[in-house]
């Protein structure tokens, strides 16, 4: 909304808001390892696949959470 837009305008904030959006994918990441973990399904076959998944689950959430800011101030988003 007008929040959101009024936020966006700035690249410095953006670019803050990257870096704590990045911080927290990163421990979603790092959680959904660690789950896979505790049920004892990292073995060493496993572990390359798991490892390349949980990164893909953060990286998905970090792109869906940067789009709207990103496109906001590189004017896709007036």
């Amino acid at each position: 909304d007008d929040l959101m837009l009024a936020s966006s305008q700035s690249p410095v904030l953006v670019l803050l808001c990257a870096v704590f959006v990045g911080c927290a994918c990163f421990r979603v990441s790092h959680g959904f390892w660690s789950m896979f973990q505790s049920l004892g399904w990292v073995r060493p076959a496993t572990r390359k696949p798991l490892v390349v998944l949980s990164g893909l689950v953060g990286l998905v959430i970090f792109v869906m959470f940067m789009a709207p800011p990103v496109a906001i101030v590189t004017g896709l988003i007036h």
